[in-house]
């Protein structure tokens, strides 16, 4: 607990109305471990001084004291860092908070009804059926807590986040402009989403590939648990895209798809006659309606392999296999 005042005039004042919190919630503190009068030191692995927030030098003594790159290979493990620091999405960031929160405070996450204070829409996200990977653990060890999402309302209930948020104003500049590009929902901006859908011996998997307005992208690779034809494969991955963006909030959707079936029936150019097209078709229909505006457009394999490939791995994994591929960039060639 932290308790920052930008004056020192104002210091008692805010220690009194902490003290007066802490007893109405029948809270007690261990003397041997609070400060008093503290203008600098390190909280929470941080040092908190007058400038702000900064990095603790014994915790980034490896980014300090690492070589510049002299030969290829160099680049290469350099390149190979970075990536792992970048493996992480804004949303899974966030579930990746609230899972280390729930080890770190598991007594409590187990006795109680934990309230999550949060603006981001991390419900909708964590409770999505076509999750893969790493957020579909997090998603099933998070369901065994008693979590009720609410939005950011109290404002003594977010103290020490406005406190961190008052000495990192780029964080939260930059937190608000990702959230607003992942989550866009202006009336203008148009989202552009990629299909596929694939079918084999092994089974049937959707790749989906949807991008913001400002280039933020949401990639999966989702796994069917079900026999399906690659007509009925393309139908699930055009729902399940359009039910992702509806997730999001998006407004204006643009849909590509490789299959000239799918898109001539969701256009009103191909009559649908088997019985199981006429009921994906309603589904797609009734979904589209959702959209301020909504348009679906049929483009080369090769436009589209992104999605394909996604499909291709969904088909061919199984779930316990696709939570972790990592991809390896090969700078140079072997001969």
């Amino acid at each position: 607990m932290v308790v920052k005042s930008k004056k020192a005039g104002m210091h008692m004042e805010h220690l009194a109305d902490t003290f007066q919190t802490l007893r109405e919630f029948k809270m007690k503190l261990n003397p041997s471990k609070c400060s008093f009068g503290v203008s600098s030191g390190k909280f929470l692995g941080y040092m908190v001084t007058q400038r702000g927030i900064e990095a603790s030098k014994e915790q980034i003594r490896a980014i300090l004291q690492l070589e510049s790159p002299q030969k290829p290979k160099d680049v290469q493990r350099l390149a190979g860092k970075v990536a792992a620091l970048n493996r992480y999405t804004s949303f899974e960031k966030l579930a990746l908070a609230l899972v280390t929160a729930s080890y770190k405070m598991r007594p409590y996450f187990e006795s109680h009804t934990i309230h999550v204070i949060t603006n981001y829409p991390l419900k909708t996200i964590m409770r999505k059926p076509e999750l893969s990977g790493r957020m579909t653990k997090w998603s099933v060890h998070l369901s065994g807590y008693d979590l009720q999402f609410e939005p950011r309302t109290a404002i003594k209930s977010q103290a020490l986040a406005d406190f961190v948020s008052d000495f990192c104003p780029a964080t939260r500049r930059e937190a608000g402009e990702g959230m607003l590009a992942i989550t866009g929902n202006q009336d203008g901006e148009i989202w552009t989403l990629y299909i596929d859908g694939a079918s084999n011996a092994r089974g049937a998997g959707v790749g989906l590939v949807l991008r913001s307005p400002k280039g933020d992208m949401i990639v999966q690779a989702i796994r069917c648990k079900f026999k399906a034809t690659n007509n009925e494969a393309e139908y699930e991955a055009l729902i399940l895209g359009m039910q992702m963006a509806s997730g999001l909030k998006v407004r204006n959707l643009r849909v590509y798809s490789d299959s000239l079936l799918v898109v001539n029936h969701v256009n009103n150019e191909y009559v649908a006659r088997d019985p199981k097209m006429i009921a994906y078709l309603k589904i797609a229909t009734e979904r589209k309606s959702k959209f301020r505006t909504f348009k679906i457009t049929q483009v080369p394999r090769e436009q589209n392999m992104e999605a394909d490939a996604l499909a291709t791995l969904g088909s061919t994994f199984q779930p316990a296999e696709l939570s972790n591929i990592p991809i390896t960039h090969v700078l140079t060639p072997a001969i």
